[in-house]
């Protein structure tokens, strides 16, 4: 593993070193949250030596020409000074969103660069036998795998989340050692872990035998940053546990934006849901608002634990490479051992597979 991060950061590198850089990342599902979750969670990338910072955009998780792929034409022209680089993720290679949106663009790659040229834009990130590597070895593409029993919504620490991460400038070494120590990390416990821990209270609290019983566990952050961290962690979740009739299902809120509205439902509303709070401790130095920033924090949780809410808190000590690296591991482990204590498996998706199937009928 340590030779393919010293390969995923060499490449890196050498993109970044090209001052007019344009990251184009494809992918949906897993294949595009783990990486997106961290660039947005770590402030959207890192100055280069030049002090500017690279521009990366996340598609292919929606098939529309409007708001950035409308201005995309732009950068493709010859006369562009953009250098455009694209990073097309998929294990099987026939998603439908992600090829249509990748082909698209790929024609406008193919009237902007040779095809020579194009060995150097184009990386694609795939499964060792999917049409996808066959489509790459036959174009001569720069070729990432992610390893064939490792889902999409499990991959951040595969290249398909390493490579972007990198890109954009974060410690992909960091990142990774975060996940491989995350056992050591998270402690301070009722139980032997917290993924333990985790996985016990939402199983409990999804029967309701022990504790109250809930339909929703709401993933709750104090940092807009953090959305797409929770969306991450909502398809993680919902795509893994959701099956046979079973599972929490999970949603996230953004604090204190939605005290002023999904607040008020939490507070007063139906006692079906769960709170996992997640917050990163280096929010409270801030020297203007983290004092008022602790405040909402301490007082959020005592009103909605005064109100019958139950709360789940998952304190994290800096928002960083290594400590977000051990927090999106702690998460997968303890999804997959809520998955095993509901009894379901972890690793599939026959609901999104049936939406698949009716597509190609249609289609």
């Amino acid at each position: 593993m340590e030779k393919l991060i010293a390969d995923i950061k060499k490449h890196a590198q050498q993109i970044r070193a090209d001052e007019w850089a344009l990251f184009l990342v494809i992918g949906t599902g897993g294949s595009l949250n783990g990486s997106k979750a961290v660039h947005n969670a770590l402030g959207g990338g890192k100055r280069r030596e030049t002090g500017t910072y690279l521009p990366i955009q996340f598609l292919g998780d929606e098939l529309t020409l409007d708001g950035y792929m409308k201005h995309l034409d732009l950068n493709f022209a010859k006369e562009s000074k953009w250098n455009i680089y694209i990073n097309y993720i998929s294990k099987s290679g026939d998603t439908l969103e992600p090829k249509l949106i990748f082909d698209y663009l790929y024609e406008k790659m193919q009237v902007k660069y040779t095809k020579d040229e194009l060995k150097q834009q184009i990386i694609v990130t795939t499964d060792v036998d999917s049409p996808l590597h066959k489509r790459a070895e036959e174009n001569g593409w720069k070729t990432y795998f992610i390893p064939s029993n490792v889902g999409g919504r499990y991959s951040v620490f595969t290249p398909a989340g390493l490579l972007p991460i990198a890109v954009a400038g974060h410690d992909v070494g960091a990142f990774f050692e975060g996940g491989r120590n995350s056992a050591k990390i998270y402690r301070e416990n009722p139980l032997k872990s917290m993924e333990e821990h985790l996985a016990r209270t939402l199983h409990a609290h999804t029967i309701g035998e022990t504790l109250q019983k809930c339909d929703i566990n709401l993933f709750t952050f104090f940092k807009k940053d953090l959305e797409s961290l929770g969306a991450w962690l909502c398809q993680l979740f919902n795509e893994s546990c959701g099956k046979d009739g079973k599972g929490i299902f999970s949603d996230t809120a953004i604090y204190p934006r939605e005290l002023h509205s999904l607040g008020q439902m939490v507070q007063d509303g139906r006692r079906n849901l769960v709170e996992t709070f997640i917050s990163f401790q280096d929010m409270y130095d801030c020297k203007q608002f983290g004092r008022v920033n602790r405040a909402i924090y301490d007082a959020t949780f005592k009103a909605h634990t005064d109100g019958d809410v139950p709360v789940i808190e998952v304190k994290v000590e800096k928002l960083d490479e290594f400590h977000l690296g051990g927090l999106m591991q702690l998460m997968m482990d303890s999804c997959v051992r809520y998955c095993q204590l509901l009894g379901v498996n972890p690793f599939d998706q026959p609901g999104v597979e049936k939406y698949k199937e009716e597509i190609r009928k249609i289609l």
